[in-house]
Formats: structure tokens, C-alpha cells, sequence
């Protein structure tokens, strides 16, 4: 019951078209310093000034090196750095919560993004991501995702 009222609140919004800008479903990939993958699932409402907001849910899974595992969902906002023709930036700032090895976690977290749009809407990006994980035995995250955005 739980898990089908957080899917139904975080997925209501792409059935509201109040915002003026664009809805992206946003699936991305990669790995952190310590060599833990990272996959991320995040829904992205963008407004005409090209800046933005993700509710993202993230997992960082265990690894050879590494043997932390947390599952974190929260918010990025994500101010417009530079655009060019067919290219932009965004700093991001957000603020995670969830569970690190069976407690409760927080993370705050900040980093860049670098996006090309592609033809139909669609943006590759590169984001580097830099957390702070309260709960966690290695307090600072690092990480680099390649990600897709896919307009709703």
C-alpha cells in the first residue's frame, strides 16, 4: 500500500500541465570515485528561463571496493548557468533522503550538468554530482552520470 501511494504521488504531476516550459522523464547512469554504479530515475519540470526542478530517486549500489548501498529519492533544483545554441548548463542543488545499510540517511547534494539537445527534444547531458551523505560511513559522494531526457 505504501510503495503504490509514493508511486501515485510522485508520478501525479505528469497528468497536470500548469507549468509553462517542459516535462522530462529523466533515466541516467554511472559510477562514483569509489566505483559504486549509480542509477537514477527522476521526472524533470523545466520553465521557459530554463531553469528546473527533478524529484529524483537514486541507488547507489554495492561494489568490489565499496560495500555501501543506499537508496536515496528527493529534490534538485537546477538554476541555468549558460545556454548556447543547441547546448546548456545548469548548476543543481538538492536535498536527499533514505536508507544507508538499514538507517536512515540524508544527503545534501550539489554539481553541474553539461546538456546537447538532440532532435525531438531529447537531451544528453553529463552531470558530475557531488553528495554529502549524513548516515554513511564515507561522508562525500562523487560521482559522474551519463543521462537521457526524454520529453512527456
Amino acid at each position: 500500500m505504501k510503495k503504490t501511494l509514493l508511486f501515485i504521488t510522485a508520478f501525479m504531476p505528469l497528468f497536470l500541465m500548469a507549468q509553462s516550459g517542459f516535462t522530462y522523464l529523466v533515466p541516467s547512469g554511472g559510477m562514483t570515485i569509489q566505483g559504486s554504479p549509480i542509477l537514477k530515475m527522476g521526472i524533470e519540470y523545466n520553465n521557459r528561463y530554463y531553469e528546473g526542478w527533478e524529484i529524483a530517486f537514486e541507488a547507489t549500489l554495492k561494489s568490489d571496493m565499496n560495500n555501501e548501498e543506499s537508496y536515496l529519492t528527493g529534490v534538485y533544483f537546477e538554476p541555468l548557468l549558460f545556454r548556447k545554441k543547441d547546448a546548456l548548463s545548469n548548476l543543481r542543488f538538492g536535498v536527499l533522503g533514505g536508507s544507508q545499510q538499514q538507517t536512515f540517511a540524508m544527503a545534501a547534494g550539489a554539481g553541474i550538468e553539461l546538456s546537447f539537445v538532440l532532435k525531438g527534444n531529447i537531451i544528453f547531458s553529463i552531470q558530475q554530482d557531488t553528495k554529502m551523505v549524513f548516515g554513511a560511513d564515507r561522508i562525500f559522494r562523487h560521482g559522474l552520470l551519463a543521462v537521457i531526457k526524454f520529453p512527456i
